[in-house]
């Protein structure tokens, strides 16, 4: 089984829900500036930090 990261929602799982949601993590690096999420988009993937800061900045509409 592969060990928790050092991600504190991860970390504070139940083993039972660990062992479920484990073997579909990926661990990815994520570029600086790389959109992770489009505003209406369907959202395809969850990411939980394990170092460093995600932000999200909200853009007015325009017209």
């Amino acid at each position: 089984m592969l060990q928790r990261p050092s991600n504190t929602l991860l970390a504070l799982l139940p083993d039972a829900d660990w062992a479920l949601i484990a073997p579909k993590l990926e661990a990815v690096e994520l570029v600086h500036r790389l959109p992770i999420e489009v505003a209406n988009e369907p959202i395809e993937h969850a990411y939980f930090p394990t170092a460093g800061i995600i932000s999200i900045v909200a853009k007015a509409p325009t017209g």
